[in-house]
């Protein structure tokens, strides 16, 4: 910063009285909309205080997040059914209750509250089916939250069962949505994505209603959680179209917010692959569906919330770059918009909603440039009413925040003191999710006061909670507004820049940042796939092949450091003073150049050789001194955009010299030893102009050679190649080696990466799907390779190889054999015939045979460009 503001003492004194702390599980989002019945609001007692009157006391503090008092109304309520012996509706009661607890964070409470309603139900049965779906309902988001979604799925489906015999479609319907949200977090996409379907069908079954646009509403807020967002847009856009002739303003308002979110997301998307067309667009649909939403609203809190939202799209929160935008910022309307949010905050009684949202317009001042003691005047309001109505998660919010405005004006001790007081309150409630925050934040602090080993620590327990948060990570949290690039990578990054700060670190430092840089390799698979499902068991180099090195690069502000893993050594440490930008900017020239089949081979040269100096020349001399035949990168950033093999020495490519593979960690690596058995292999591939794409001419000659190497072998070709006819073969042909060759896409986003069969693209889940089906039986021989011959990574998406490593993983494959761009035909046909050769030579390892179909094409005047050759790329095990 070129300036900054000194915040007065003053503002803190309500921010440092510590809260009372109470041991708690994690805290859940997404709960549904309390309605009571005519049933559940009537009751024999009128007076004042009296159980009904309670109850609907608690669910105006609910729906007003006010949960501290919903908790006290639900407890007197309660109390007052069991006087009167009412038992159904002190059961009812006692649900609610731990839904309080639930949005509390009070993991421990709910449950045992839970356990007191089902002793209770024991006793005194519930007749009323649609009471106990009720309750039934409130238990399943229970152990959701409480990671055991299976439980979570089986209560929901007995609930979804008694709103049937009970005939409360609506109830089904917000049950079966349930059910989706469990299996997505088990796992089983197929079967969520089919219950979605399901629940859709359901709804068009009905009469346009505003019943029915809700539920479209819900099922699309469903699709944006689990990261589906064209499906979300396309079922939002069905809910107005309901609810648009019904005129019910306030329904109107909140599915407009609802796709507008949405659309964000494309935003933020758009934004990652450098889409900038896609960008403008989108941004304008989003701002005109928040100006709705905000002009529709009869809720203060959700016209508040439109006009934040409008705000993130208009302004510095967003921080879009100059060539992203077609015009500059709106700053009459973004100081319009600061005004009336403003305004709308004086005049909102403080609930956990006003309160997120007075924390994300400060964090809008603060990135607007704006005076900090004004930023700090927001927060710590928010703080004091965090305390009136008792909610710690939104206090520790508020103060962390509140400590992140000390941070940039460099007033280190009280942003340290306010840091901890964060960190204490999201521990006394066991949040994660916003408690690495504060220990991420407080590794910051202590390194600007250059306490580095206290920082170190600070850091390992963001990084251990992050670990311990996995699958909650990666479902949308919208009250923290994640975005892994922003608020998840960078904590991995900084931990590695402060291990290796070092010229010389130790053998301790450099261990821990080789973890840190693996563990970054699967968070960015655990949010490239929406969930935590990927199982990591750490290897050894010394396990796989001795005569192999382990590389693991990884690009930092100012410098590309390397860290190698050798046989029977300690690691070792390498680095190169080159500033991240330049080091980016020469990958982009470099793989936009060697992916060309018209480039200038001095031109592809000239920047290889540039590369390999930063890349391989620091540890040249030490490669030199072993007896490595293979050297397999962990590579980072840009650097996996790029074809290693062509790195050039001023001599010789590095294909030369070594066998070259790519793993996204040692941890993920699929071990065992590689059938020596004779080699069997599926092999399919699409030679026909389809859904747009080219024709592959050579692909039927690539299939051939491929069944004269490998014998037996079975084929599908063209129309005989469809998802199904695809699904039949692996199931009932389980060969070692699956051989496709077709268009692909590799992409950064799971619904964007691709294979074509005949009749339809298949997606990279359903690919995984159809792959683990071969290993069902127990029998099947382990997938030894998959290779896609003819597949590409995303123009201009700097991230598309996640898709191709997303593949590789979740294939269940030892190794994957793909291609970064898509490769003249005639060229892979060859490449392929001595690929498989090779492969069939005993003792001859995958990485190997790839590196001599690589010489193969190299030595061949037709092929002699780097755009020929070094597109192939194996992943996975190289042995």
């Amino acid at each position: 910063m070129s300036h900054r503001t000194s915040i007065p003492l003053a503002l803190l004194s309500l921010c440092l009285c510590a809260a009372p702390a109470q041991g708690a599980l994690p805290s859940l989002e997404g709960f549904p909309t309390l309605t009571l019945n005519q049933e559940t609001a009537t009751g024999n007692d009128s007076r004042s205080g009296s159980g009904s009157q309670m109850l609907q006391q608690g669910q105006q503090f609910y729906q007003g997040q006010r949960y501290q008092e919903a908790v006290e109304a639900w407890q007197q309520a309660a109390r007052e059914f069991d006087r009167q012996g009412n038992p159904p509706q002190q059961a009812l009661a006692l649900s609610y209750l731990s839904l309080g607890y639930q949005q509390l964070g009070e993991l421990r409470l709910a449950h045992q509250v839970d356990e007191s309603i089902q002793e209770l139900l024991r006793a005194n049965p519930i007749t009323s089916l649609a009471r106990l779906a009720q309750i039934l309902n409130i238990r399943g988001h229970l152990y959701l939250a409480s990671g055991q979604p299976q439980r979570a799925f089986d209560i929901w489906q007995e609930a979804s069962h008694n709103y049937q015999q009970a005939e409360d479609t609506e109830g089904a319907i917000a049950s079966q949505i349930n059910e989706a949200q469990a299996l997505q977090a088990l796992g089983l996409y197929a079967r969520s994505r089919d219950r979605l379907e399901t629940v859709a069908s359901t709804l068009e079954d009905h009469p346009d209603s505003l019943i029915k646009a809700l539920g479209f509403q819900s099922l699309g807020n469903t699709f944006l959680a689990i990261g589906q967002l064209q499906e979300a847009r396309e079922v939002l856009e069905r809910s107005l179209q309901i609810a648009e002739p019904l005129g019910d303003e306030a329904t109107l308002a909140s599915i407009y917010v609802s796709l507008g979110n949405t659309i964000s997301s494309l935003v933020q998307r758009a934004r990652n692959t450098q889409d900038l067309e896609t960008l403008a667009q989108e941004r304008r649909a989003g701002l005109q569906a928040y100006q709705r939403a905000a002009s529709l609203a009869s809720s203060p809190i959700l016209q508040l919330e439109a006009q934040l939202n409008q705000l993130t799209l208009l302004g510095e929160n967003d921080r879009p770059s100059e060539e992203e935008m077609s015009a500059p910022p709106d700053s009459p309307e973004i100081a319009r918009l600061q005004t009336a949010i403003a305004h709308q905050l004086s005049q909102i009684p403080p609930s956990r909603r006003s309160i997120y949202a007075r924390v994300r317009f400060a964090r809008h001042l603060m990135f607007a440039g704006e005076n900090s003691r004004q930023v700090a005047e927001v927060l710590a309001t928010a703080v004091q009413q965090a305390r009136e109505i008792g909610d710690r998660r939104a206090e520790s919010h508020a103060l962390g925040n509140l400590g992140a405005i000390y941070e940039t004006s460099q007033q280190w001790p009280m942003a340290e003191t306010l840091t901890r007081e964060a960190i204490v309150l999201a521990q006394s409630i066991d949040a994660g999710d916003i408690a690495y925050r504060w220990h991420w934040q407080l590794g910051r602090l202590l390194k600007a006061q250059e306490q580095t080993e206290a920082a170190q620590d600070a850091y390992q327990i963001a990084l251990t909670t992050l670990q311990s948060i996995r699958s909650d990570l990666v479902v949308m949290n919208p009250e923290v507004q994640y975005d892994f690039r922003e608020t998840v990578e960078p904590v991995y990054r900084e931990y590695v820049d402060l291990l290796l700060s070092d010229s010389n670190p130790s053998q301790k430092n450099l261990q821990q940042a080789r973890e840190a840089i693996e563990d970054l390799q699967l968070a960015e698979l655990d949010n490239f796939f929406r969930d935590a499902c990927l199982d990591t068991t750490p290897v050894s180099v010394e396990d796989i092949d001795p005569n192999a090195a382990i590389l693991y690069s990884i690009i930092l502000p100012e410098r590309l450091t390397t860290i190698v893993s050798l046989p029977g050594e300690p690691l070792q440490f390498y680095e190169t003073a080159v500033p991240q930008a330049e080091i980016n900017n020469k990958l982009r020239e470099f793989r936009s150049q060697v992916g060309r089949r018209t480039a200038s081979l001095s031109e592809v040269l000239e920047q290889s050789q540039q590369l390999y100096d930063w890349v391989i020349r620091p540890l040249e001399a030490a490669l030199d001194e072993t007896d490595v035949q293979t050297l397999t990168f962990v590579l980072d950033g840009l650097l996996r955009n790029i074809p290693i093999a062509s790195l050039h020495d001023g001599e010789q490519y590095l294909i030369e010299r070594y066998g070259i593979a790519l793993t996204p960690g040692m941890q993920l690596l699929e071990t065992g030893e590689r059938s020596r058995e004779r080699l069997t292999a599926l092999a399919v591939g699409l030679s026909e102009a389809r859904h747009g794409f080219s024709a592959l001419i050579n692909v039927p000659g690539e299939i051939e050679e491929i069944a004269d190497q490998v014998n037996p072998s079975r084929q599908l070709l063209n129309n005989g190649f469809t998802r199904t006819s695809l699904a039949q073969e692996i199931r009932n042909f389980p060969s070692p080696i699956i051989h496709i060759a077709t268009h692909g896409q590799f992409s950064s986003q799971a619904e964007n990466t691709f294979i074509l069969a005949y009749d339809t693209p298949v997606n990279v889940r359903e690919l995984e799907t159809l792959l683990r089906q071969r290993g069902e039986d127990g029998e099947s021989e382990v997938l030894e390779l998959l290779v896609l011959s003819a597949c590409e990574t995303a123009t201009g998406d700097d991230r598309a190889t996640l898709g191709l490593a997303g593949v590789a993983v979740r294939a269940g494959a030892r190794s994957t054999l793909a291609t970064l761009w898509q490769v003249d035909d005639a060229a892979t046909a060859l490449f392929m015939s001595v690929f498989y050769q090779h492969l069939g030579i005993p003792g001859t390892t995958k990485a190997e045979a790839l590196r001599q179909a690589q010489l193969s094409l190299l030595e061949n005047d037709d092929y002699l460009l780097p755009y020929f050759w070094s597109a192939y790329i194996l992943v996975g095990n190289w042995m």
